[in-house]
């Protein structure tokens, strides 16, 4: 488990590590600002691996981040889950923009899923884009709950599978 202090107005993250599963929080506070984005990278390098990764990100009142995470896979045969729950508060923006890549050589199955809960006047964009070699199976789903008024929902998954496009799977 890992858990930082932070002062006031900073993000928070506390991560903890069950099996082959890596759960993690993150809180973006009430007013939060910034145009450059986060950056996140998992690499999975071993043969036969099984990785779930399942990220909660709490967006509160008019906070405004964006986020670029990124997935390398280096060896054969990865099984890759990806379960992301959003919260976001009202006028909150959020914007994640994931780039998943495995290499040529190799076989990858692919779990990409969000949940997406929006409150008054939020805002969320996921941009999704996949290239590997051989994909054994790949599953993208999204939902999102507009649960407030006048919010706003942007989703976009693209494909890159031996030198076929494939585009927008949902």
């Amino acid at each position: 488990n890992v858990k930082k202090e932070v002062s006031e107005n900073q993000i928070t993250m506390e991560t903890q590590i069950e099996k082959w599963a890596m759960r993690t929080l993150i809180r973006v506070p009430d007013n939060y600002q910034s145009d450059s984005p986060l950056h996140f990278c998992f690499i999975l390098d071993q043969k036969w691996i099984k990785q779930a990764v399942q990220p909660t990100w709490y967006v509160w009142k008019n906070a405004k981040v964006k986020i670029f995470a990124y997935c390398f896979g280096v060896e054969y045969e990865v099984t890759h889950w990806d379960w992301k729950i959003y919260h976001l508060d009202e006028w909150a923006s959020l914007e994640v923009y994931e780039f998943n890549y495995n290499s040529d050589q190799s076989y990858m199955t692919v779990y990409n899923t969000f949940t997406a809960y929006l409150a008054d006047n939020a805002y969320f964009k996921n941009y999704y884009v996949s290239t590997v070699g051989h994909l054994w199976h790949g599953i993208t789903k999204g939902k999102v709950y507009c649960q407030g008024e006048k919010s706003k929902a942007e989703f976009i998954t693209k494909n890159r599978i031996l030198d076929q496009d494939i585009s927008d799977l949902d």
